[in-house]
């Protein structure tokens, strides 16, 4: 599904529909929506600590910096359009944000007020245009910036607004002519200073107006605005709302840590599942996460590590998010090694590897504590302790089960959301408390699961006799309870995000369910409400790992040994041991090769592979080529995830009901033939390009969605 992630845990690197305009990041554009602080004016929230700058420039300050981003710009360029806009963008997210301006140019020199703005913000913006070379000051600017990134750990993030990056790395077209009079100027020596100080930006991973927003500037300062919050850490992690009895374990924890100590230090949380480590360390990183220069959460290892070259893809993302670079590819686990061994020491980084179930996972990710640099912090979740014995970390942690009065705070705090009931049901309660054992993920869903029926004393009775009858069931059938009394639809629903949409936005699964009739806004405040998932703060759809497996047991156990009688086929081995059948699968409903590693033999998939799947309404092909006549194969199918496609693929596809379309790093134009056959078939056609499709084409058009929740849509025209 998504060309990030894997099946399990999977963020979908999807734009809705920009064909025009390659729209990057939906979920993380959302976040520019997430919270306003009010500004006093100079882009301070009210209550912020303020850096007061004397005379002689000296700043006085109790905490922070005065400043969390810094434009550096050509005025005469674009002080009046683009800067501005991404300047109010940026406070409006409630960014404090320094733009410059002549006034604090002293003579020939940055003024003091300037040099100190510069010096007290975290993350620095110069803005790269046409003329950007023209002004001494923006050069001073950026040779002052890299000597704070280089002294001070300072991030900066280069865009190249009417200028590419090898315009600037060169110095070439307008660039050439300024520098050379500034050579005439101010002398050869001076000016090197402010050259080397440009090549050392453009090598740092920046935005670039035509590459990911096609020349969109709205689109462009929506990507800036959720990159540099995603920089500055305020999307923290999300968290449950409802905790109990986990300040003593946050203590103990933070002990273990000892945060801001040189040494580099491992720290193994462990317990049984469902029991709160993953919440728990989650706390934690949010609390000490602005310690750190960079930071990583690699999330639901155990599951990631199960798919095709599922390792790799976790090395890879550890690299990208402490070095802020692209997601680079390993041929393997060595290879992999390698760089973390080779890149990550310079980095002082706080990261956590949730759900570890083997130990080589841990030897991949971090081997030895010399691949990181002084001062970093890891933790480590994990169910089993001997994986944290085998591997030699000595501060570990049991999460054990809550005492007795937690726990019925737990319940009861899901189940009755207020005190108003609670008195009746006091008996009820502590009957579930002792029957599931404590266990905190069982009291959620059995607690937000009973608060639908907080007036029907005969639910919860039958609830407690059901889960006396089977004392010794295990967690995941205590949770099935609650998934028992879900309507079809919504059993649908929850069975689709176990398998496969757990990360997806949320807003990109609506069009599809609602168009399988499966009343999905209905479905998801039934699922949100019984605790079965939760939607995080950029609108990504969560399931804690137990309900996962419980969820994919369910489809599981519909034919263990028939794969073609299961209604969905994730694992990607699976899938295509069924396609290679050529048997037909009538009841299947969806399938994934995300993540297969296809050989030559493998990589087409005929027509005839298809045949007998009238229920087919998913299918993530991965890379995988299609070869034959797939007219009459996919009439029901609604999502289709198709990566890194080129011209040849085929152009025979009826989609009459498809609903959402990835071409995720595909290479496909306006010439490819197949826009013909789909153009005409689809109602709604919802585009994901990730880097490199660029379509405009006589029949489609785009245009304005009154959904919220789809800020474009494209439409075939009407003949």
């Amino acid at each position: 599904m998504a060309s990030d992630q894997f099946p399990g845990h999977r963020v979908l690197p999807i734009a809705i529909c920009a064909v025009a305009s390659v729209l990057v990041s939906v979920y993380l554009g959302t976040r520019f929506f997430r919270k306003k602080r009010p500004e006093n004016g100079n882009g301070n929230s009210p209550g912020t600590m303020n850096t007061n700058v004397s005379q002689d420039g000296t700043a006085g300050t109790e905490i922070g910096h005065e400043f969390e981003v810094f434009l550096s710009f050509r005025g005469s360029d674009n002080r009046k359009s683009f800067t501005d806009y991404l300047y109010h963008s940026l406070t409006d997210a409630g960014v404090r944000t320094f733009r410059d301006n002549e006034e604090l140019r002293v003579g020939e020199e940055i003024g003091p007020k300037l040099m100190k703005s510069i010096q007290q913000s975290k993350i620095f913006i110069p803005i790269f245009s046409r003329d950007y070379a023209s002004s001494k000051w923006c050069l001073k600017e950026v040779t002052e910036m890299v000597k704070c990134m280089k002294e001070n750990k300072r991030s900066i993030m280069p865009i190249f607004l009417d200028v590419t990056p090898d315009e600037v790395q060169h110095q070439s077209g307008g660039y050439a002519k300024s520098f050379s009079a500034h050579e005439n100027r101010f002398g050869v020596e001076v000016v090197q200073v402010w050259r080397a100080a440009l090549r050392e930006v453009v090598k740092l991973k920046g935005l670039e107006l035509d590459t990911v927003a096609n020349g969109h500037e709205g689109e462009f300062i929506k990507l800036i605005v959720a990159t540099v919050l995603a920089e500055l850490k305020k999307a923290n992690l999300d968290m449950s709302k409802v905790l109990v009895g986990i300040d003593d374990r946050v203590k103990e924890v933070m002990k273990l840590l000892e945060v801001g100590g040189n040494d580099v230090r491992i720290v193994g949380i462990w317990g049984m599942g469902g029991i709160g480590k993953t919440t728990l360390a989650k706390l934690i990183y949010n609390q000490i996460v602005e310690n750190f220069e960079q930071s990583s959460f690699l999330n639901d290892i155990r599951e990631t590590s199960r798919t095709p070259r599922g390792l790799q893809y976790l090395q890879s993302r550890l690299v990208s998010d402490i070095l802020r670079r692209d997601r680079e590819e390993y041929a393997n686990v060595e290879e992999g090694i390698n760089v973390l061994k080779n890149r990550l020491r310079y980095k002082k980084a706080l990261i956590l590897l949730d759900d570890v179930d083997h130990v080589k996972q841990l030897k991949a990710l971090a081997g030895d504590v010399h691949w990181f640099a002084r001062g970093s912090r890891i933790i480590v979740t994990t169910r089993e302790k001997e994986i944290l014995d085998q591997f030699q970390v000595r501060d570990t942690y049991e999460v054990t089960l809550l005492n007795k009065d937690q726990a019925f705070d737990l319940f009861c705090k899901h189940a009755f959301r207020d005190d108003t009931r609670k008195a009746d049901f006091v008996t009820q309660s502590w009957d579930i408390v002792n029957i599931t054992g404590k266990l905190p993920l069982a009291l959620e869903v059995i607690g937000s699961f009973l608060s639908y029926y907080s007036g029907r004393k005969d639910i919860w009775d039958s609830t407690i006799e059901l889960l006396k009858r089977k004392p010794t069931m295990d967690v995941q059938d205590k949770l099935k309870i609650s998934y028992d009394c879900l309507d079809l639809e919504q059993k649908e629903m929850f069975l689709d995000i176990a398998c496969f949409f757990i990360g997806v936005d949320i807003r990109l699964l609506i069009p599809m369910w609602d168009d399988c009739k499966f009343f999905p806004k209905v479905g998801i405040e039934i699922l949100l409400l019984k605790s079965l998932i939760k939607i995080q703060d950029d609108n990504t759809i969560q399931m804690h790992d137990q309900l996962r497996d419980l969820g994919r047991r369910i489809v599981e156990q519909e034919s263990y040994r028939d794969l073609g009688s299961r209604s969905r086929l994730w694992r990607s081995e699976e899938a295509m041991d069924l396609l290679a059948e050529q048997q037909g699968a009538s009841k299947v409903e969806a399938i994934s090769l995300e993540g297969y590693h296809f050989t030559e033999e493998e990589e087409c998939l005929t027509d005839d592979m298809f045949m007998n799947m009238p229920r087919l309404r998913i299918l993530e092909l991965g890379s995988a080529k299609l070869d034959g006549n797939f007219r009459h194969r996919f009439r029901q199918l609604r999502w289709l995830s198709w990566q890194e496609q080129n011209i040849s693929t085929p152009a025979n596809l009826y989609l009459k009901k498809l609903v959402l379309l990835d071409l995720s790093r595909s290479l496909i134009d306006e010439d490819w033939i197949g826009w013909s056959s789909i153009k005409v078939s689809l109602d709604t056609f919802n585009l994901s390009a990730y880097d490199s499709i660029n379509l405009i084409t006589a029949n489609i058009r785009v245009t304005y969605s009154p959904f919220a929740c789809f800020p474009d849509r494209v439409e075939p025209k009407s003949s």
